[in-house]
C-alpha cells in the first residue's frame, strides 16, 4: 500500500520530469500525451499551432496572490485540442508537508476575514469549503522515500474534473502469512517466508486540469 502511496506521490514530485526511476530500479515514464513533463510551460495540443503554461511564473512560493496566479494562469492558458479555451475550476490545492506551506494554505481557508487586511470589515473570499487541502510528505521526497527538502515547497492546484490523472486498482495491496508443512516455510533454516504485493496501474493523459509551482520564488 505504501508503494501505491509513493508512486502516486512521485507524479507530483517529479512533475516537472519526464521520467524518473522507480525504488525498484524501473524507469517510469511520466510524459504527458503532447511528450513534455507534467508541468510544461509549452505544452501543445493536437489540432492547432497554440500552446499553453501550467507552471505558475516564476514559481512564487504559496500564497494568496500566488493562489491568485494559479488560477488566473488556468482559466485563461487551459486549452483543448483545437486550442479552445477550456473552463479551469480547481478544487484541490496539494502541497508537501512542508510546515510553512502547510500554514499558509490553512490560514487562507480557514480565515474569517481577507489575510492581507487588517480591516474588521474585510471577508475570506476563499473558505475552508472552495478547495480540499491534500498535505503529503511523500510529495517532497525521492522514489526511494527518501526526504529530498528541494521539494518541500512544491504545490499544486488541481481541477479533478478536468485532470486525466488515474489510478486503476487490479488487485489490493495483500498480505500472506504461511501456515506450518506449507511452501511458505523454509525446511532448511526454519525461516517464515511471508508475501504480499498488489496490481495497478497509474496513467496521465494530458497536463489539463494541473497547475503547479516548485514554491523556489518569492
Amino acid at each position: 500500500m505504501q508503494k501505491m502511496e509513493l508512486d502516486l506521490a512521485n507524479r507530483f514530485t517529479y512533475a516537472w520530469d519526464t521520467s524518473y526511476t522507480d525504488n525498484r530500479g524501473n524507469t517510469i515514464d511520466t510524459t504527458m500525451g503532447d511528450g513534455l513533463a507534467k508541468i510544461s510551460t509549452v505544452h501543445t495540443v493536437t489540432g492547432s499551432a497554440s500552446t499553453f503554461s501550467n507552471q505558475v511564473a516564476a514559481n512564487p512560493s504559496f500564497s494568496k496572490g500566488a493562489l491568485v496566479a494559479g488560477k488566473k494562469l488556468g482559466q485563461r492558458g487551459t486549452i483543448d485540442n483545437l486550442g479552445i479555451n477550456t473552463p479551469f475550476a480547481p478544487n484541490y490545492i496539494i502541497t508537501s508537508d512542508d510546515e510553512d506551506t502547510v500554514l499558509a494554505v490553512k490560514e487562507l481557508l480557514n480565515a474569517t476575514a481577507d489575510i492581507t487586511s487588517a480591516n474588521a470589515n474585510t471577508y475570506n473570499n476563499y473558505p475552508n469549503a472552495t478547495y480540499k487541502h491534500i498535505a503529503s510528505a511523500l510529495v517532497c521526497t525521492s522514489a526511494t522515500g527518501v526526504r529530498d527538502t528541494t521539494k518541500e515547497k512544491f504545490w499544486f492546484l488541481v481541477d479533478s474534473k478536468l485532470s486525466s490523472l488515474f489510478l486503476t486498482v487490479i488487485s489490493q495491496p495483500y498480505f500472506t502469512t504461511p501456515t506450518p508443512k506449507s511452501n511458505g516455510e523454509e525446511p532448511l533454516s526454519g525461516s517464515w517466508l511471508f508475501t504480499s504485493g498488489a496490481d495497478y496501474g497509474i496513467c496521465e493523459v494530458s497536463a489539463r486540469g494541473t497547475v503547479g509551482s516548485k514554491g523556489t520564488g518569492v
